[in-house]
């Protein structure tokens, strides 16, 4: 059964919203009535919604003796109404009209998020790998999945205070400004949306232990928690060189609470090399990809380098036998070095002057290092979720090795040995 209101009953409406403080279109509407802003939009327009809906309007503002205000009733069926566009507020995402690959990290994302509902999601990997234009592929993918869609970069370290602030302004379309995370989770529960923070780990503390928070931004780990295990229909996703702690001791099968590591972008990475015109055999292409381990950063980077000064040829360029870097693959390099600890440096540079895999007790046992056992094990699994480090299995021993870009770098800020 279908309700509407009369002129008169849309003026005593009116009163009793005046007298609580809320606008037409404000938030509380939809939370306290249960509803949406299309059927607000109709209510107000004078025209049926359902029976139910219309009763909690009325008692949300008071209003016991809805019958009182009521100027039909319709058994006709209510028409469908189309949803409402989603409210998108892309911040400073990036263009990513230019994209390649990643279609199977996608199709997993996705999974995760639209059919298994998963709250809270980790996009992981070194600099240069393609965290932020996944995330925000992955955003325009799901537009039509959520109600609001919201991107938002952590580079500059904003306090959790302004994060709150402007999002909570988002959500109530200008209606509320308060930075109270438990108000945050109530839109996520009363809304669908998708909120994304690109480098998180820009709020990360240096040294160890691994994805612990800068002094003043452990309040962000009350706002992944929270996010992680309270009930709500949204989603937050979050890029990261390392593993928040709060991420690493949630997630598992039964928790809905997952992170997905980048790995080399494949055979996608050709497109980038292609795009340059370089001149080359497959051959030499896929040892050029392989070098670099299908870093995107680095391989527009060392393509550019390639067609300016080699006249575009792949072989050419290989037959130098070294690795370029260039400043921008060195100034991300850096960022994520200076993060480590004494100990990281020194199972790193360990690593690097050795040019065939290592195993544990191989490290360990080296005169020129005082190590135990024990502190090589903590270093390189904190190195392992910083994503700095390569690992094989050869019989029953597992080796650890750096790739060739990020050996190259330590060997050149350590050219005389640490």
């Amino acid at each position: 059964m279908a309700l509407r209101a009369s002129t008169q009953g849309l003026e005593i409406v009116n009163q009793a919203r005046r007298h609580k403080g809320w606008s037409r279109q404000a938030a509380a509407w939809s939370q306290t009535a249960i509803t949406s802003l299309a059927t607000l939009k109709r209510f107000w327009q004078g025209e049926p919604i359902q029976q139910e809906t219309f009763i909690r309007l009325c008692l949300a503002v008071g209003l016991e003796r809805w019958e009182e205000i009521v100027d039909s009733i319709s058994t006709e069926p209510i028409p469908p109404i189309s949803p409402p566009a989603p409210i998108t507020d892309w911040g400073e995402a990036p263009d990513v009209s230019v994209f390649y690959g990643r279609n199977e990290e996608l199709t997993t994302l996705k999974q995760w998020i639209v059919q298994d509902r998963y709250r809270l999601v980790a996009l992981l990997g070194m600099g240069g790998i393609g965290k932020t234009p996944l995330s925000v592929k992955l955003a325009e993918q799901l537009h039509d999945e959520f109600e609001y869609v919201i991107w938002r970069s952590l580079r500059h370290a904003p306090p959790l205070e302004a994060i709150l602030a402007n999002l909570i302004s988002c959500l109530s379309h200008q209606q509320e400004t308060q930075a109270d995370l438990s108000r945050l989770l109530n839109y996520f529960h009363s809304s669908r949306c998708l909120v994304v923070f690109d480098e998180t780990d820009a709020i990360l503390r240096s040294g160890n232990p691994v994805g612990h928070y800068q002094e003043g931004y452990e309040e962000y780990g009350e706002l992944l928690r929270r996010v992680g295990e309270e009930r709500h229909k949204s989603c937050l996703v979050l890029t990261s060189w390392e593993k928040p702690k709060d991420i690493a001791s949630r997630e598992g099968k039964k928790l809905p609470v997952r992170s997905l590591q980048l790995p080399s972008l494949g055979e996608a990475a050709k497109e980038i090399l292609r795009e340059k015109e370089l001149s080359y055999e497959e051959e030499k292409l896929q040892q050029l990809i392989q070098l670099y381990r299908g870093n995107p950063l680095a391989l527009d980077r060392v393509s550019t380098i390639i067609h300016e000064l080699f006249g575009g040829s792949v072989a050419e360029f290989l037959r130098q036998n070294t690795i370029v870097l260039g400043e921008d693959i060195q100034q991300v390099l850096h960022q994520q070095f200076t993060r480590l600890s004494d100990l990281e440096k020194t199972i790193m540079y360990q690593l690097a002057i050795h040019p065939e895999p290592i195993s544990i007790s191989q490290l360990a046992e080296d005169s020129s290092l005082t190590l135990s056992k024990s502190q090589v094990i903590e270093a390189l699994d904190s190195l392992g979720r910083r994503a700095l480090i390569e690992k094989s299995k050869v019989a029953l021993d597992v080796l650890f090795t750096l790739q060739p870009v990020v050996m190259k770098y330590v060997k050149r800020i350590y050219p005389e040995g640490m």
